[in-house]
This record gives C-alpha cells, sequence and structure tokens, in this order.
C-alpha cells in the first residue's frame, strides 16, 4: 500500500497525471471535450485544420480540449487557443480587418488558411498560401504589410516559380 501511494504521488508531481479541469470555450463559453471524442466530416471542409488537415492521423496531442461548437481547440500544456480555418468568414472571433482584407495573390496554388492562436497574453492572426511567383503581387502585399503595421516572411521557389507567404498580426489581448 506504501508502495502505490509513493508511486501515485511520483507520477503526479513528475506531469504524469493531471487532475481534470473544466475548460470552457473562450469564444462560445461553452465546456469543452477530449478532443479524440469529436469527429471531423472529411466530406466538408475542416472545422479545425490544425486538428484535422486531412493527413493520416489528427493532431489530437497537442490540443487535448475543443469546443464541439465553435471548433477552438485548447492546449493545457501552452495554454493556447487555436482556430485554422479556409474560411476568413467562419471565425467566431472576428479575425482583425488587416488580416481579413490582406490582399492575395491572383494565382494562388493551395489552400488559403487563416488561423487565430490566443494565450491570455496575445493574439496572434495569420494568413498563408502558395502562390505563384508574382514579383508586382509581392510588392503590393510588402506595401499592404507596411501600411497595416503587419509582419510577413515570403519564401521564394526559385526553380518552380512558386512562392509561399506568411502574413501575420500580433496583439495584446
Amino acid at each position: 500500500m506504501k508502495f502505490i501511494l509513493t508511486l501515485s504521488i511520483l507520477i503526479t508531481s513528475l506531469g504524469f497525471a493531471e487532475e481534470s479541469e473544466i475548460i470552457n470555450c473562450i469564444s462560445c463559453k461553452k465546456e469543452c471535450v477530449d478532443t479524440m471524442t469529436v469527429k471531423d466530416d472529411e466530406s466538408k471542409p475542416s472545422k479545425n485544420i490544425t486538428i484535422w488537415n486531412r493527413s493520416i492521423c489528427g493532431n489530437f496531442h497537442s490540443y487535448n480540449q475543443i469546443c464541439k461548437n465553435d471548433f477552438y481547440a485548447y492546449s493545457s500544456s501552452d495554454e493556447k487557443w487555436i482556430l485554422t480555418l479556409d474560411n476568413k468568414d467562419g471565425f467566431p472571433i472576428k479575425l482583425s480587418l488587416d488580416i481579413y482584407n490582406a490582399p492575395l495573390a491572383q494565382k494562388v496554388t493551395s489552400l488559403t488558411v487563416y488561423m487565430q492562436e490566443i494565450t491570455n497574453d496575445e493574439k496572434i492572426e495569420t494568413l498563408f498560401f502558395w502562390f505563384k511567383t508574382d514579383y508586382n503581387y509581392i510588392q503590393k502585399v510588402k506595401k499592404y504589410c507596411k501600411d497595416n503595421n503587419l509582419e510577413y516572411k515570403i519564401d521564394l521557389n526559385r526553380k518552380n516559380e512558386k512562392s509561399f507567404i506568411r502574413i501575420y498580426k500580433k496583439t495584446n489581448s
């Protein structure tokens, strides 16, 4: 009996066991559930691309709780909420207008993805996609980012004439 008690204390102190706490959604305030208990309909757009990106398995280990109403996922280890969609109008907590209105390239070659990451201290909103390299667009988006205090990262791949862009905004929560 003493061994079991000692083992239990050791497991708890090392962080292998946690008391389950009730997590309420950052948006609708409804109680969240274990992410692994929720299914995503693969015949429709993903309800949260971070969790269900259509790869071989879902990303359940990083985000252990999810709201069945708004699909914001919560990471208890990072104390962070995340929602990732390909529909900029699908966010219950609306995207900032700067990210919402960011110009897209004429020839986008991948999914256009919008993401919100929210902690107690900050909110990061991101737009990213691949596009056929267009230097006029690159100049236009650089000006847009500068005019709207947005950060960006552009990776040019001259070999296949495709580029990747990430536009993001950090604000205090």
